[in-house]
């Protein structure tokens, strides 16, 4: 709940520590090296792009920038509205309110059954069926589908309307991911970013220590180093009265 070092000490569970603005713009660059789960290359390539500034942005890009969503372009689709280049679609009042924090793409596996729910399926029902189109059980996809369509009916929403959502439901179950572990993610990556920002010789230090310890690739000590120079971070040359 606290970090405290030194005589520094963060409420991690104080909202205002969440809304440091120089450390989403640090965030939103490609200069994330050692930041929990935003270090790769993948990520550094996208980040400005993604630009999150907040929390559940921050877990958007999580969810998103993976093999699966990447293969279905849905991350360039985010990436497009959340850059103006595009705009959000809008369905159906229920669908639109289901994803209105994720620019009207459902992304997560809470996202599909919430829309099951909202469009006549029982929560169980809901999450049967996320799990049936996920693992291409037709059985029960087959089962669930006209109790779907009869919940939708009994709401007024039309067929039309129906085959989209379901059309959404079977794609996104390809690639949507867990939220509350995205976000759980997204909350260590904006901590890890807010240390190395406002300490960063104390972080990359520390960064260094592990990558020696956990016995990583010279090319990850050679990763973080050049981050130490850019920086600005300066190193001893070997020498016997200054190494600890």
């Amino acid at each position: 709940k606290t970090i405290q070092d030194a005589g520094i000490q963060i409420d991690l569970n104080d909202e205002a520590f969440y809304q440091d603005k120089t450390v989403w713009d640090s965030i939103a660059t490609n200069h994330t090296v050692g930041v929990f789960q935003i270090s790769s290359n993948i990520y550094r390539q996208r980040m400005p792009r993604l630009h999150p500034q907040n929390i559940q942005q921050m877990a958007a890009c999580l969810a998103l920038v993976r093999g699966p969503c990447i293969s279905a372009k849905t991350d360039e689709l985010y990436m497009d509205i959340q850059n103006h280049k595009k705009s959000v679609v809008y369905i159906d009042p229920r669908y639109d309110t289901v994803t209105k924090d994720t620019n009207g793409i459902c992304i997560y596996q809470e996202q599909i059954m919430k829309l099951g729910t909202s469009y006549g399926l029982t929560s169980s029902e809901s999450y049967a069926l996320m799990k049936a189109v996920a693992k291409k059980k037709v059985e029960i996809t087959k089962k669930l589908k006209p109790k779907l369509y009869a919940g939708a009916e009994k709401l007024g929403v039309s067929s039309n309307i129906v085959d989209t959502i379901y059309s959404i439901m079977e794609n996104a179950s390809k690639y949507s991911f867990n939220a509350s572990h995205a976000v759980s993610y997204g909350i260590v990556s904006y901590i890890s970013a807010w240390l190395k920002y406002h300490y960063p010789a104390e972080y990359m230090a520390n960064l260094l220590t592990n990558a020696y310890i956990s016995k990583k690739e010279d090319k990850a000590v050679e990763e973080i180093v050049s981050e130490c120079r850019r920086l600005k971070i300066p190193f001893l040359p070997l020498d016997i009265n200054q190494s600890d």
